[in-house]
Formats: C-alpha cells, structure tokens, sequence
C-alpha cells in the first residue's frame, strides 16, 4: 500500500486526493494516516541507519565472524541498549551475517599399543578456577606449501588458548611445546587434569613422561568418539570458520594469521557466553571479572584503544595539545575525567561534549544534555570524526578533539595514555582564548599596568617564572595513571 500513497502523494497537485481515492477504491483516511506518520517513519529509518552504522562497526571489529547473539551483546556491553530482535531485523535487511561452521577433518590416528590414559573429564568440560583442567587436540590447516599442524590447549575454566604450537609434522613434539607453553602461561596447578583423545602423539612415551615432569595428571577419551573431546573439536570448528582464510600461500603466512587469531581477537575480545554472567571474554573470565558492571572500563582497554588528538582552540604561541590514546569503550563522564588530567585543568566548572549537534554532560533538567554516563565514544564516532569539549561555560574553553585512529591495545601499557603534547595549561579563569593572549602580553611588557597585578594573581615574582611552553608526557601520564588506579 506505501506505493499506492506515494502515487497518491505524487499526484495529489494534479487531480484531488478525493478523486484518486474514489478511482482506487483506497479509503481516504487511510491515505491521510499514512501522511501524518511520514516524519515518524524517516525518524526510524534513520535511527536503524545509525544502528546499521554501530552493527557494522562492531561485525568488522569481529573479523566479520559475530551473528546476532554475540552483536547484540557486543552493543550492550558498549552502553547501548536495543532489542535482539531489531539487531536481528536491521542485520537481516543489509546482508550482515555471522559465518557458519564448517566439517571436519579427522587426524586421530590411534597406537593400538599403547596403553590409554582414563577418562577424569567424563564430558564435564567445566572447570571452577583457571589451571585446573585443560583440553587439547591437533588440527591442520592447508598451504600452497602442505599441511601446517595445529597443536592447542585450552583452559576449561576460561576457554583460553593457553598453549599452542605450530609445525609441519604432528609427532609428539609438537604437543610436548604446546603443553609447555600452556605450563608457562597458563600457571598450572599440581595435579591439573590434560584431557585429549587417545592420537598417538598423546599416548607416546614423550608427552607422557614430559606430564609427570611437569606434575599433570592426563585423560583420554574414547577412540572414534569426538563428544568425548568436545570442548576442543568446537574450537577447531570456530577458529577455521572464523579466521576467514581457507587456505593459504604458505606456512609463515598461516602461521601469522593464527597468531594474530589466537592473541589478538580470541582470548582478548571474542565473545562467548557464560552460564551465570552472560558473554564475556576469555582474558576476562581468567582476570576475575564476573559482572557487566565491571566490563566497561576493562573490556575496552582489552579490545582495542582510540587514539585522540585534543588541542585547545584559538591558543597558539604555543599551541596547547594532547595526543591520547584511550579505551574504545570509554563512557563520555570518564573521557571528561581524562580530558582534565592530560590537560592539567582542576575540574572546577561545568563541562559539556558536541557530538553532530548534540550535547552531553551531566543530566540537567535545564540545559537539556544527554546523559554522557550512557554514551561511549567508539559508538558514537569513528576514526576521522571531529568533536568539541567545552569546559567552563564563563571563560569557554573549548577544545578541538580528533578521533584519528582504532588500534588494537597493548599489553603492558595503561590507557588511557598521553602519548605526546605541547604547551601548559591556562590559568582557568584568565578569560578564555582571548584573555590568555592579553595575560601572555601584559607578562611580556613590564612596563604595562597591569603587569605587576597579573604577577601576583599568578602568585609569580617576575615573569621568568611564566612558562606556557612546559609540558611533558610524563605529567600527564602521572596524573592519568590515577584513573587507572584499582
């Protein structure tokens, strides 16, 4: 029918809308209806444009792997709450969809010699603390150059990839590195469970003897029964589906991919569904992070940083900037916070962020912001955006902020971070930009009238004193590292 009105519409300035109505037996007040709801309808067309928007952010940043499970938590957990059921639909309409699994193939090739190991899992593949239990299997991936032999072990508590090696054979060896890996790495308890299938690698006189070394306990499930080993057949399923690459040129190119896989999405920021707490992380599961109200500042610093430029406008000689690298995630109120630190003012006034027209701060009946508790900045702009902050509504100090790029997070390094910067901080209530450059000329002429009283009110003895060239990163990074602070 929206085509029938649209005709209507288009040719109501021709013959009268009673006419068209009568001649196309449509009741006119259901024309009339469909007119007044015209604006509603763009309204909510651009809404899931913009939600369309954060959707596609989000599935790229997954390697174009999450369907709408793992989407729709993905944007709660980013602060924006939506129903499933629209991810669903707006997913649905421009063809974004999450990948499928695909079969397997089998390398299990059992000693009818050996003697097995017992089954300790049973198929319970849950574990209550990290280094308790740990699942591994062989998989191999295809390159121009043979096959590539995938050896991994998994942590059954948090699902973590804590061990893994890489060949171009699957003898022992390659399970005896992975496994030591995963002692390394995965700090292992005595008496820890290794669970695998009964493949003859893991029932060699090598990895065996390499358990008791390291104080393991190891289980074998049954041969031919792949329930048996669940938890590491499905995570074969889901890295060669999800890593995106059927085969490759060669084995230093595969091998570099799963790396990236591995370290860089899986145990860091891929999704996946907890019983109790809903869908975490790896890395977050094994960090002791159980509830959503902790994700907000831990998830981003582990799925990626934004690098922001924030300069303060209409200052020069010096200019006054900062370039920030902060959580992807990062809340609006805590970017206010991190925005005072880098730039040494003392939080004194009010504050408020323009974001395409629309301003957030904190909630006032009267000013009419949006809740800047509720917005994050990596759903609300992307790599090349430009924003204002502007600090003390008498003075205005309005700063400039460029989002110039998504990186993935460093491990080591505290964010949110100052990376470099030039020029001090005003005094706050000089007057603004203008009234900066009038106190910078008034200390630089002695002989001004007011160049004693702008020395005292700065609490200076002579205007040797007055540096607005001075900054360093590290004074940033000191003040910020308080943010980060437990």
């Amino acid at each position: 029918m929206s085509e029938l009105y649209r005709l209507f519409h288009a040719e109501k300035a021709n013959y009268p809308v009673v006419l068209l109505c009568r001649v196309l037996k449509v009741a006119r007040s259901s024309y009339c209806a469909w007119r007044e709801g015209e604006a509603a309808r763009r309204a909510r067309q651009a809404a899931d444009d913009a939600l369309a928007h954060e959707i596609t952010v989000v599935h790229i940043a997954s390697r174009h792997t999450y369907g709408v499970p793992r989407i729709h938590a993905e944007l709660r957990r980013l602060g924006r709450r939506v129903n499933r059921k629209r991810v669903a639909r707006v997913m649905r309409e421009r063809g974004i969809r999450g990948v499928t699994r695909r079969r397997r193939r089998s390398l299990t090739r059992p000693d009818v010699k050996a003697k097995p190991a017992p089954d300790l899992i049973g198929r319970d593949f849950h574990a209550e603390r990290p280094g308790t239990r740990l699942v591994g299997d062989i998989t191999c991936l295809p390159t121009a150059e043979g096959w590539l032999y995938l050896a991994c072990w998994l942590d059954l508590a948090t699902r973590e990839v804590v061990g893994y090696a890489m060949a171009d054979h699957h003898r022992a060896d390659l399970v005896v590195d992975a496994l030591d890996m995963a002692h390394g790495r995965g700090q292992l308890e005595p008496g820890c469970v290794i669970h695998s299938d009964r493949g003859s690698e893991y029932t060699s006189a090598q990895f065996r003897t390499r358990i008791r070394e390291l104080k393991l306990r190891q289980s074998c499930g049954r041969t031919g029964s792949c329930f048996d080993n669940a938890a590491a057949e499905s995570f074969w399923a889901l890295l060669k589906e999800e890593i995106g690459t059927r085969a490759w040129p060669d084995r230093a190119t595969a091998r570099a991919e799963v790396f990236s896989f591995v370290e860089t999405f899986y145990n860091r920021r891929r999704l996946r569904k907890h019983r109790t707490f809903g869908y975490l992380t790896p890395a977050e599961r094994g960090s002791g992070i159980n509830t959503p109200s902790q994700h907000n500042d831990h998830v981003s610093a582990i799925t990626g940083k934004l690098q922001i430029l924030v300069e303060l406008a209409d200052v020069d000689s010096p200019r006054v900037w900062r370039q920030l690298l902060v959580p992807s995630a990062i809340h609006l109120d805590r970017l206010h916070s991190v925005i005072q630190d880098a730039m040494g003012w003392q939080d004194c006034h009010m504050h408020a962020f323009t974001i395409d027209s629309v301003q957030y701060g904190r909630p006032d009946g009267e000013l009419g912001f949006r809740d800047e508790r509720t917005a994050t900045l990596a759903t609300l702009l992307e790599p090349g955006a430009h924003f204002v902050y502007t600090y003390d509504f008498g003075d205005s100090w309005e700063h400039l902020i460029t989002v110039e790029q998504f990186e993935t997070a460093s491990a080591g390094l505290h964010y949110p971070h100052c990376v470099d910067g030039t020029g001090a901080y005003p005094p706050e209530d000089c007057g603004g930009a203008p009234g900066y450059s009038d106190l910078k000329a008034i200390l630089a002429n002695p002989t001004h009238e007011e160049h004693h009283a702008m020395l005292a009110w700065l609490g200076l003895r002579s205007a040797r004193e007055f540096t607005p060239d001075r900054f360093t990163p590290d004074e940033a990074n000191a003040r910020l590292l308080r943010l980060t602070a437990p």
